[in-house]
């Protein structure tokens, strides 16, 4: 590559220039969902290697759980605003079906009939005969399961092919949850139950801290108390959906964000952050994601690989952790290791398909007309 082909490339992906008002993806958010999906493979790596008290902390909290969080704030963002957009159930529950589904079937598929009998210490026919190897399709029906059998039973963190699952029945309750957030009909459209809900959950994460630290709650193998860790950050990026886009600025909420993060954290309660730290990311993470001027608004611009290296993160990393566990290398070099192998993978997932299920998904929906609005969505000033 020569000089100015360099320089080219260089301003592609560090793009200064005024971004075209009219391109609805000409933001900084495809960066942001990267970026959160490493911090998950990261926190991951510590655990998986057995490194656990080695976790890197960032303001009293895992790095995968700011990943995570990072990711519910997006969900709530942006699912709200596509409600509001179009607030026709069928084409509503299609859309977010499509999403999930298609990727999550695969993964599942392969887990089973192709990790499973390759790493598994039994023999195929006891592999396949084996009631648990097909309770893995359970994951299917929002039930999480974790094992296979005779896979990764002596790792580090054994008996868990994809930690990550848990959190998927989370999100397909928060698309049935977000119609329900609007149905309250009052003068002026405002995230006014998501700020009830949102304070009803603190409430019972404090109550939850101090009274029943170590209750769980578990239904359809979901543990509820779990999920309401996650809910905060889900909640505030619904409430920011309504605000408009001038009032964010990402200068001032990086500002607030570190002061959160790193200055205040010790100084309040860990409940009280937990009101305190997700608001500053949510309203730090989105104010830069709708920079004015949004310098990443090329990476990853005509894809979304982050549910992709969502799924197949945590497999990667087990099987990754059995070929290297002799070469003990560094947690942060295995997650890098890992992170661009799952990356392969997603962007196979995206590209075969993610991309070819929301094509059908858009086929589908050309069918089902939109209901017409009765007026514009206002904002909260």
């Amino acid at each position: 590559m020569d000089k100015v082909s360099f320089v080219n490339k260089f301003k592609y992906y560090f793009d200064t220039s005024e971004p075209d008002a009219s391109d609805s993806r000409c933001n900084n958010f495809n960066i942001i969902r990267i970026i959160a999906a490493f911090l998950v493979i990261l926190g991951h790596m510590y655990f998986i290697m057995g490194q656990a008290a080695n976790l890197p902390i960032f303001a009293g909290q895992g790095i995968q759980i700011v990943g995570v969080k990072i990711l519910f704030v997006l969900c709530g963002y942006f699912i709200t605003k596509s409600w509001l957009s179009d607030q026709h159930p069928g084409r509503y529950a299609i859309k977010r079906l499509f999403r999930i589904y298609p990727a999550l079937i695969v993964l599942v598929l392969l887990t089973i009939f192709v990790l499973g009998p390759v790493m598994t210490s039994l023999s195929a026919g006891e592999y396949f005969s084996n009631a648990n190897t097909w309770a893995y399709l359970k994951n299917l029906i929002l039930s999480p399961t974790y094992g296979l059998p005779g896979v990764f039973l002596e790792n580090a963190y054994p008996n868990a092919v994809n930690g990550s699952l848990w959190t998927i029945p989370v999100e397909l309750a928060i698309y049935v949850l977000v119609p329900l957030l609007t149905l309250i009909p009052v003068k002026k459209k405002t995230p006014i139950v998501g700020a009830v809900l949102l304070t009803l959950c603190l409430v019972l994460n404090v109550c939850k801290a101090y009274l029943f630290p170590a209750k769980q709650i578990v239904f359809w193998g979901n543990d509820l108390l779990q999920a309401t860790d996650l809910l905060p950050a889900f909640f505030l990026g619904h409430i920011f959906s309504f605000v408009d886009k001038k009032y964010f600025n990402w200068q001032i909420g990086l500002i607030a964000f570190l002061l959160i993060s790193c200055l205040l954290v010790n100084a309040i309660p860990n409940q009280l952050n937990d009101l305190f730290f997700p608001a500053a990311l949510a309203y730090f993470v989105l104010s830069f994601g709708n920079a004015e001027k949004p310098v990443f608004r090329n990476w990853f611009k005509k894809s979304d690989f982050s549910y992709g290296l969502y799924l197949y993160g945590f497999p990667i990393q087990q099987i990754m952790y059995v070929l290297l566990k002799k070469a003990n290398l560094h947690p942060i070099l295995m997650a890098f290791i890992c992170f661009v192998i799952a990356l392969g993978f997603a962007i196979l997932s995206w590209y075969f398909v993610e991309k070819p299920a929301n094509k059908l998904c858009q086929k589908i929906l050309s069918y089902i007309p939109k209901r017409k609005k009765e007026e514009p969505t206002p904002t909260v000033a």
